[in-house]
């Protein structure tokens, strides 16, 4: 078995804005100090985190019930950065690959 990254989500082509935006109301949701689950309403793998009764670790589970039937859970350490960096990292994805027509309008005022 090899070792690497494992693709929740391909970003190349159609789709990627919706995808994005459900990251980050995910992202605002854990860091409100709710639960989540991202994906589970696609065909593939969901990813859900939710904190321990300290706050001071997540348990991060990804379920696939389509290809592997496989699921995975383990406790993350939750260092004091891991918001800044995930959200950083979310802008780093957008900067990348620019949401699609698909994404939701956005009107200004």
């Amino acid at each position: 078995m090899t070792q690497g990254p494992i693709d929740l989500i391909r970003l190349a082509g159609d789709g990627n804005g919706v995808a994005l935006t459900e990251w980050q109301e995910c992202l605002d949701a854990l860091d409100a100090g709710q639960a989540i689950t991202w994906r589970d309403a696609v065909r593939g793998p969901a990813l859900s985190i939710e904190r321990d009764d300290s706050d001071e670790r997540l348990s991060v589970t990804i379920r696939d019930d389509v290809t592997t039937m496989t699921t995975v859970t383990v406790m993350v350490p939750l260092e004091d950065s891991w918001f800044d960096d995930a959200y950083d990292r979310l802008e780093q994805v957008r900067s990348t690959w620019p949401p699609t027509c698909d994404a939701p309008d956005v009107e200004s005022a």
